[in-house]
């Protein structure tokens, strides 16, 4: 799906995605309380996740655990709601907070 996805855009950071994958699988599989079908669900937890080149790899994840269908991983990146960096001003179902290249979280 990671490859997939960064060889339709034909942009993306492999090794930064890569080096995720297992933690967010782990977390979103069976460490966060999180709902794909109730997204705004109040005891849900939230993700930080501070490495924004990464973000294919949660993507993935996502796509994975049923936020989203997995075809939005390769379809057309006019109007997707993926991006360079997650926006949840796009698809306000995600339970993440990125930060951007540069920015340090708390």
């Amino acid at each position: 799906m990671i490859l997939d996805q960064i060889v339709a855009y034909k942009n993306g950071h492999v090794a930064s995605a890569f080096s995720l994958v297992e933690i967010l699988l782990t977390l979103y599989h069976r460490m966060l309380r999180v709902d794909p079908q109730n997204p705004h669900w109040e005891e849900r937890d939230y993700l930080i996740l501070s490495k924004g080149h990464g973000c294919s790899a949660l993507y993935a994840v996502l796509a994975d655990a049923g936020f989203f269908p997995p075809a939005h991983l390769t379809a057309e990146q006019n109007g997707n709601i993926l991006g360079g960096h997650p926006d949840r001003q796009k698809c306000q179902e995600w339970n993440s907070l990125v930060a951007h290249s540069g920015m340090d979280s708390p």
